[in-house]
């Protein structure tokens, strides 16, 4: 994967600089976090971007703050164009009425603007990752489009204090048939 990084709860990601971000872009954060590009600003010397964006929080209220950023910082896009949050870890893409498009005047653009290649008919991996920290467990649900190797939805489903606490909903989850991966970690206890 080109210009690979790793989010923190959800692993090697695709990711773009900083320097690319457009309005309406949805960025995924550490954790599954989504929040969407309302404005941009760079900077003088054209080396910082600045974003407001806008995320919802827990209660469901959109929140807004600015993140500054270096432009070569890699970033996870994983949507452009007409978007809206739906919660904190999803988003949905908004179509026009056919009328309206054909209605649009038509749209000169620069040759200095690049455009994104259309994405290849999708398959779908949807699977369950059990984090034990130590001092707590964590379950998350994720689905990866396979074909075109991106993280679709990271979301946190359930928290235990302890993997016994958790044995009961993983148990479920197998019943289910639900493809389940496991992964251990060494909390810093101090």
């Amino acid at each position: 994967m080109k210009n690979e990084m790793r989010l923190q709860g959800i692993g090697l990601v695709e990711g773009t600089e900083a320097g690319k971000i457009q309005i309406g872009d949805i960025l995924r954060w550490n954790f599954g976090g989504l929040s969407k590009v309302v404005a941009i600003e760079f900077t003088k010397t054209g080396k910082t971007i600045i974003c407001e964006v806008e995320w919802m929080n827990s209660k469901g209220e959109i929140e807004t703050a600015e993140r500054k950023m270096r432009t070569n910082r890699l970033v996870n896009i994983v949507a452009s164009g007409n978007t809206v949050l739906t919660s904190q870890y999803a988003f949905e893409i908004i179509e026009e009425a056919a009328e309206e498009i054909e209605a649009a005047p038509a749209l000169t653009i620069p040759t200095s603007v690049t455009t994104k290649k259309a994405a290849a008919p999708a398959s779908y991996d949807v699977f369950y990752r059990v984090t034990n920290y130590g001092c707590y467990v964590d379950i998350m649900l994720f689905v990866e489009d396979i074909t075109n190797n991106m993280m679709l939805v990271a979301q946190k489903e359930a928290q235990f204090e302890t993997m016994k606490d958790a044995e009961t909903f993983i148990g479920l989850l197998e019943e289910a048939g639900s493809k389940i991966e496991y992964v251990e970690t060494v909390a810093y206890t101090g």
